[in-house]
């Protein structure tokens, strides 16, 4: 403690940390400020396929949508992780404030938004392929199987996921995949063109309801 705040360091290992999260660092807390603080709730919306700038922009006023909570754009790699802080005098006011602004957020970003805290995509779309019967194959180039790692890291994925190629080389494309010499040599390997003819492509190969492709230069 300094200067009236409170500083915890925790372990980076997740189980460990939330485990004395829980059990050791809030109830100390409380116990230091007493029944009559706040209420902290917060909940995390994942997004993909927008920029965080096109996503703030869509948002609009954000002072008016927020109506004192607190909204950060956290993003990475795998898309923006919007991460909303509520404040509220009791468990049940909080969750009914956060509940309406979630629903607020939804009705104007909602195509973009995949899941909610610690969810991943691969998960997502696992659980929507189970959910409809489908099966998905994967054709990769530039990432080299990463797709498909990431499918099959996920618990039942055999239900979902019949197969994946790692067609690096044009001539591979062209053998595995019947993807048109013609079409790489007018639009490059690097092309919609070509990955609309792979997804095509390991789909027929696979007989799956689904194919999925990804080419590029890394």
């Amino acid at each position: 403690e300094k200067d009236g705040k409170i500083f915890v360091a925790m372990p980076g290992v997740p189980f460990e940390m939330k485990e004395m999260m829980n059990n050791f660092v809030l109830p100390k807390i409380e116990e230091k400020l007493g029944k009559d603080h706040e209420y902290l709730l917060i909940k995390n919306l994942l997004t993909t396929g927008i920029p965080e700038s096109f996503l703030y922009d869509k948002l609009g006023n954000l002072d008016e949508l927020l109506e004192g909570a607190k909204l950060a754009f956290l993003p990475s790699q795998f898309g923006v992780k919007m991460r909303i802080n509520v404040w509220a005098k009791n468990e049940e006011e909080a969750k009914n404030k956060l509940s309406g602004i979630e629903q607020k957020i939804r009705a104007l970003v909602g195509r973009y938004i995949y899941g909610t805290n610690d969810e991943l995509l691969e998960q997502v779309i696992g659980k929507l392929l189970n959910e409809r019967g489908l099966r998905l194959s994967v054709a990769e180039s530039c990432t080299g199987g990463l797709i498909s790692n990431r499918l099959t890291n996920i618990p039942g994925s055999s239900e979902f996921f019949e197969r994946g190629y790692v067609t690096y080389s044009n001539a591979a494309k062209v053998e595995l995949l019947n993807v048109s010499e013609d079409t790489i040599a007018q639009f490059g390997a690097v092309s919609s063109q070509v990955a609309m003819q792979m997804a095509q492509g390991v789909r027929a190969a696979c007989a799956t309801d689904l194919g999925i492709s990804v080419t590029g230069i890394l």
